[in-house]
């Protein structure tokens, strides 16, 4: 007889043992998976490093590019600034043109409506003519006349 063997809880011990094998299973993948784990974050570090190493590579070259050109002010920083403001401005002009094409539209529109109120007036200042003249032909002492001035 083992030592966690019993005559009286021969079936219990079986289930434990079962179930403390799968648990050093488990164990074991955790293990191996924490391994892995660290290889992998070993990589990232190398990779964190060979990237700093090349923004510092990139800020030497981006140096000696500004000293050759010698431009006292230039930032590596006011591009961004510069691209964003630019985009902003040819949003601004998108904008503007839009509003400026409204008001050239509204524009038309205007005049047409003044072209037609002028073409009312008119046809109104005919019958008053008509009935001027009725008038002037009835009597001669006084003599009325009406004259259209247009947009004025």
């Amino acid at each position: 007889m083992k030592k966690d063997d019993s005559i009286y809880n021969n079936e219990m011990f079986a289930i434990v043992n079962k179930e403390i094998e799968i648990f050093d299973a488990l164990i074991r993948t955790v293990s191996d998976t924490t391994i892995k784990m660290d290889e992998i974050l070993m990589l990232i570090d190398k990779k964190k490093i060979e990237l700093e190493q090349r923004i510092k590579g990139f800020q030497n070259e981006f140096a000696e590019i500004k000293k050759q050109i010698n431009i006292p002010n230039i930032n590596a920083d006011d591009y961004i600034t510069y691209t964003n403001n630019m985009l902003e401005n040819k949003n601004e002009i998108v904008r503007l043109e839009g509003i400026k094409t409204q008001r050239s539209t509204l524009r038309a529109k205007i005049n047409e409506l003044i072209r037609e109120r002028d073409d009312i007036l008119l046809e109104e200042l005919q019958l008053y003519k008509v009935e001027i003249e009725k008038i002037n032909q009835s009597q001669a002492e006084l003599k009325v006349e009406i004259e259209f001035k247009g947009n004025k």
